[in-house]
């Protein structure tokens, strides 16, 4: 089965949100894996994990880990990711973990 996985990419407060809620909705079987919210979660929660500088790892982790989670509840189905840039680590992890 094919899995297809889109990727919204834009400037703050461009649609992206709106576009994948959206279009969850049209769509069956689809899930909006919205980075924004895993943000939300450390800094609501773990805000002493957060990274002084550099890259937040820890949302990565919390990202792959959903992502690791959502694929196979999600099988030949659509999977969108939101917010993700495309041709970082994360995203291509993402994507090849939805093609096998």
């Amino acid at each position: 089965m094919k899995r297809l996985v889109i990727f919204t990419v834009g400037k703050t407060h461009s649609g992206k949100t709106t576009f994948a809620k959206e279009l969850e909705q049209h769509l069956q079987n689809s899930v909006v894996i919205d980075r924004d919210n895993h943000a939300e979660f450390i800094q609501t929660y773990y805000k002493s994990l957060l990274p002084k500088q550099g890259v937040n790892t820890l949302k990565d982790a919390i990202s792959r880990t959903i992502v690791d989670y959502a694929v196979p509840l999600f099988s030949g189905v659509l999977l969108l990711l939101k917010k993700c840039l495309v041709g970082n680590k994360l995203s291509l992890r993402m994507a090849m973990c939805c093609h096998q």
